[in-house]
This record gives C-alpha cells, sequence and structure tokens, in this order.
C-alpha cells in the first residue's frame, strides 16, 4: 500500500489511502464498489424524491457514468444497494468527490438524515471469467447501451446473495463451482456477475443474477436449490460457509439508475428527467 493522502471536499478533510490493485502479477483493471444505506422506516421514497431533486442526469454525469444499478429490497429491511465499476482506486476518489459544492452538499445532509447506516466495500471480479458475463474474459461493459434487453426494467427482481466463507476456504469454493459447470449451467442465463471482497469483509462472495419479476426469481432459485448437480455443489463448499445472506431487490425507482437494462440518460438540457414511479 503506498502512503496515503489527504483529500479536502466541502470543506471536510479526509484521508484516503492510496492502493495499487494487482491480480496475477497485473495491475487490475477495475474496481467494483457495493454501497448499502439502510433508511428510517417508511424513509425510502423521500429517498427516490431526492435523486429527482439532487441526482439527476445533470447533476452527477460523473457518478452515472461508472453507476450499474440502484436496487431496493421488497422483503426485509429498508435497504438500497448501489453498484459501481470504477477504474481504479483513483477513479472512484476523483468521481465520488467531484462537484461536491453547496447544492450537493444540502442532498449528502438531506440524504443522510433519512438513513440508520451506511456501508460500503470494494470488490474485484471473481477468478472464474464464465461467472462474469457482463466483465469476464476481456469484457467490460460501462453505461451507455443496456447489457440487457428487457421489455419492462421496472419489473425486473435482482438477487443478491452474500457468502461469507472461513479463512482457507475460497479456493475449495472455486474449485466446487468449476465442478458443477462442467456438468450444469443452471445459474448462468440470470446472472450478472460474481465478485469476491477486496476491502472490508474479506473471504467475501457477492453475486447477482436478474429476473424478469420476483415470481421467476423465486421460481428458479428453487428450481436450482432442488436441481442434482446444484445439490452436489453445495455439498462440496457447505462446512467452509460462515453465513449466507439472500436480498430480493426491485430495479431503481428513476430510470436513469437502471443502466444495466436501460440506456445512458443524457446530459445535455432537455435531457430525461422522469419521475420516480
Amino acid at each position: 500500500m503506498a502512503a496515503s493522502r489527504l483529500v479536502e471536499a466541502s470543506g471536510v478533510s479526509v484521508r484516503m489511502p492510496a492502493f495499487t490493485v494487482r491480480s496475477e502479477g497485473m495491475e487490475c483493471a477495475m474496481l467494483f464498489e457495493r454501497r448499502c444505506y439502510t433508511f428510517k422506516p417508511g424513509e425510502i421514497a423521500r429517498f427516490w424524491e431526492y435523486q429527482n431533486r439532487w441526482n439527476g442526469p445533470r447533476q452527477i454525469p460523473h457518478l452515472l457514468a461508472r453507476n450499474v444499478g440502484y436496487f431496493e429490497v421488497v422483503a426485509g429491511p429498508e435497504q438500497i444497494v448501489m453498484l459501481y465499476r470504477y477504474d481504479s482506486f483513483d477513479d472512484w476518489e476523483a468521481r465520488l468527490f467531484a462537484g461536491v459544492d453547496e447544492e450537493r452538499t444540502k442532498y449528502l445532509v438531506a440524504g443522510r438524515a433519512l438513513m440508520l447506516a451506511q456501508e460500503n466495500m470494494f470488490l474485484k471480479p471473481s477468478p472464474i471469467d464464465i461467472l462474469n458475463p457482463v466483465w469476464g474474459a476481456g469484457r467490460d461493459w460501462l453505461p451507455g447501451t443496456p447489457r440487457f434487453n428487457v421489455s419492462r426494467s421496472e419489473d425486473l427482481c435482482i438477487v443478491e446473495e452474500i457468502t461469507d466463507f472461513r479463512p482457507g476456504e475460497l479456493a475449495s469454493y472455486w474449485d466446487a463451482y468449476r465442478r458443477y459447470l462442467e456438468n450444469d449451467g443452471g445459474i448462468l442465463p440470470h446472472l450478472i456477475g460474481t465478485f469476491v471482497s477486496l476491502v472490508g469483509q474479506q473471504h467475501r462472495v457477492v453475486q447477482y443474477c436478474w429476473y424478469d419479476n420476483r415470481a421467476a426469481a423465486v421460481e428458479h432459485r428453487e428450481v436450482l436449490r432442488n436441481a442434482p448437480a446444484w445439490k452436489s455443489f453445495t455439498d462440496l463448499y457447505r462446512e467452509g460457509v460462515v453465513s449466507n445472506t439472500l436480498r430480493l431487490m426491485r430495479t431503481a425507482r428513476v430510470p436513469w439508475m437502471r443502466n444495466l437494462f436501460e440506456p445512458m440518460a443524457p446530459t445535455a438540457e432537455g435531457g430525461r428527467d422522469a419521475p420516480a414511479r
């Protein structure tokens, strides 16, 4: 880790560590950030109102250009999960602190007043390329053209699965996954990506899948769970698991935060700033 440096934004000094991320001796070309905001009961609707007011394509184009999507938990805690793809830690830092002016500060203060907690983690793609159909094997999708063609992006269900392993157990998990993929590919048609924690909780795997709607998500997860190949797969790694969490989520209530499934919103005058649904 290189020496840390001082960053000033809106009058607040924050000391940021300078990282160099490498994989198999090569500098990592992309970095993912997962954010999760937990809200006070009943406040999520107001958060979406704030996105219309302060976080439209004209206000934060530098962030939306790297935003994979915002997702709202539909069963469980009142949470919103966000996923971003950056080029590096420097890219993350530059975009995060760009344009922090008086108006942006109003949003930050108002938005945080709605929340009980904010957390983030940095992720990198899994070592198995086929588990990363959007970013693996040299692919590197960025917002602009939708990655998945769907008829109604607002109806989609996104499944987030987070699995924590005991130290030293991840290698066995990847071996088990490779064996599963040799015999079955039931998970693949719905995959967005599979990631490994880089900063934050270690030995953690985060996987995202998409479905046409919530019923389709529940049905497919049940079929997968009962498939012999999937059962054999889970048998191979089960003893190394510390915890497993599943979230069912809807896509963002504003179209410019559904970039996987919607064209990149224009930032020029007259661009799309649709009301939240």
